[in-house]
């Protein structure tokens, strides 16, 4: 259930994204960009989801990051949906700190452990319209993901593969938007929000 509504959160990120980079050569890689089977895409924002701890040892931060195209839509200070057309990566990563997500090296745990250092769910989508929900979406692994954070100031890395060996990577410095809902995952407010 909760892989379903990451991926409907993937598609309904990757809706507002235009595709591919800013210029017409494909050997450039954008300085903040997810590359799939080696095309890269730029990425513009990123989001952090805390959700607190469920059954494992580690504290679940759900990562998200969106191409310049999709737009992320509120309601009383919470997603309430993503339009647009674009490309998105998300990560679900188990950390040991309760109030922000630390620094380290997150490695995907296929049997979903949720111990910190781990992230057990990732996808990405490429031109993925919202309004139709349709892409093509690619379901990760294996890998590595390095996050480091110095002040308000995230960089995250990820090299790993996805669905039929396809290489995938990701790279993004900056100030992620926060949502804290680690008292109310439960609630139906948290659980009818949409993913892809």
């Amino acid at each position: 259930m909760k892989k379903f509504r990451m991926l409907l959160m993937l598609l309904l990120a990757v809706v507002v994204l235009a595709p591919g980079c800013k210029d017409d050569d494909d050997d450039k890689t954008p300085s903040y960009h997810m590359t799939i089977a080696g095309k890269s895409y730029e990425m513009s924002q990123a989001v952090l989801e805390n959700y607190g701890q469920f059954s494992g040892t580690g504290f679940n931060f759900d990562l998200l990051l969106l191409s310049p195209g999709l737009v992320l839509h509120e309601v009383n200070g919470e997603i309430d949906s993503i339009s647009g057309i674009g490309h998105a990566i998300s990560f679900e990563i188990f950390t040991a700190t309760e109030e922000m997500l630390s620094s380290g090296v997150y490695t995907y745990d296929a049997n979903g452990t949720e111990n910190p250092g781990t992230f057990d769910e990732g996808s990405a989508i490429v031109d993925f319209d919202t309004a139709i929900e349709d892409g093509t979406y690619y379901e990760i692994n294996s890998g590595k993901l390095t996050v480091e954070k110095s002040g308000n100031t995230y960089t995250f890395s990820f090299d790993g593969t996805a669905t039929n060996n396809v290489k995938v990577t990701a790279y993004y410095k900056g100030v992620p938007k926060i949502y804290d809902y680690s008292d109310d995952w439960k609630s139906a407010k948290v659980s009818r929000r949409i993913y892809w």
